[in-house]
């Protein structure tokens, strides 16, 4: 006989852009109390049927909130991920909404991404509300991990709150690794004199963004470098496949191929940069402090060899408003 999982230990998918959504309507906690839930009904083979004392006792247990504010937490839920608790007082019973449906009522406009794999114990560890929200949006955050620079104005967008809000969650993330990334701007010099004598130069001819200019030393060289946003990641937690994600996000995903971007950003062994300055390649450094980055011809042989799938990650836009018919259609 198969030895009985404890609740605590089962994995958990957590989808980047069901968190971006989540966080952008307010409702990040009550995503949280859907997906332990819809875990623990996985788990037991149920049919999405919960007592309303059931549910409030999670939403206790992972909000940290007392006994009278929990049905107003599990209050922002309904008709979005569960239905309208019914029966008699004392009795009542809740119906979760599946994962297609859930889906099917909300927006998403960032890009697809694999998803992360934690345990259910992760979402009951954090002493207050704030610190599962910091703990969440840590995956839309970190979903790129160190293959590309995201901006703290992307985050904003990607998130719906303020700018002082996404530097605050950085801060105070546990789970989260922070790299600086800078754009080489073609020239390396042996000594520091002569890398800020063009650092001068390059004050006048990048004057839009002379504040980002930085003086680097890389590989025993001096650079003159323009500082681009951060990369991060998530490192304590494994990543799921994209193509296991659910039915109805794989439905958006064909969808909207057409509004895919060709990928900017790319890790190659190239040392030689081009006129062309459409992509960015990350040279490969023994600097365990920050990335640099350089500017590549994107017809060039070695980005052509990476470049041969669609890059997912890179839409311009992810809209889950097109074509409902199909959706519906496929999602039964």
């Amino acid at each position: 006989m198969a030895r009985a999982i404890p609740i605590g230990k089962l994995q958990v998918e957590i989808n980047p852009e069901m968190i971006s959504t989540a966080s952008k309507i307010k409702k990040l906690d009550v995503c949280a109390i859907w997906i332990a839930l819809r875990t623990i009904d996985k788990h037991k083979q149920g049919t999405g049927r919960f007592t309303l004392n059931s549910c409030l006792e999670i939403v206790k247990d992972i909000t940290k909130c007392n006994k009278n504010y929990s049905y107003e937490i599990f209050k922002k839920g309904i008709d979005v991920f569960w239905q309208e608790p019914y029966g008699t007082k004392g009795n009542k019973v809740v119906y979760l909404h599946g994962i297609n449906k859930v889906i099917e009522s909300l927006s998403f406009e960032i890009s697809k991404t694999k998803p992360f794999i934690i345990k259910m114990e992760d979402l009951f560890k954090h002493d207050s509300s704030s610190e599962l929200k910091t703990f969440l949006c840590s995956f839309v955050i970190g979903r790129f991990g160190q293959n590309k620079p995201i901006t703290i104005k992307s985050l904003e967008s990607n998130l719906g709150v303020s700018s002082s809000t996404i530097k605050r969650r950085i801060n105070d993330s546990e789970n989260l690794t922070k790299k600086k990334n800078y754009c080489f701007l073609d020239k390396q010099f042996d000594s520091i004199r002569e890398a800020y004598e063009y650092f001068k130069k390059a004050q006048i001819l990048y004057k839009d963004s002379s504040k980002a200019l930085r003086v680097l030393r890389k590989d025993g060289k001096f650079i003159v470098a323009q500082q681009m946003g951060n990369s991060y990641s998530c490192e304590d937690y494994s990543r799921g496949k994209i193509s296991k994600r659910p039915k109805s996000f794989r439905i958006i995903d064909a969808e909207n191929k057409e509004t895919f971007k060709r990928k900017k950003y790319f890790y190659t062994k190239t040392k030689i940069a081009h006129d062309k300055d459409l992509i960015l390649s990350k040279v490969k450094s023994s600097n365990d402090n920050f990335f640099v980055w350089k500017m590549v011809n994107p017809d060039s042989e070695v980005v052509d060899e990476l470049n041969e799938t669609i890059q997912g990650h890179t839409a311009e836009v992810w809209k889950s408003e097109k074509k409902w018919s199909k959706r519906k259609k496929e999602c039964i």
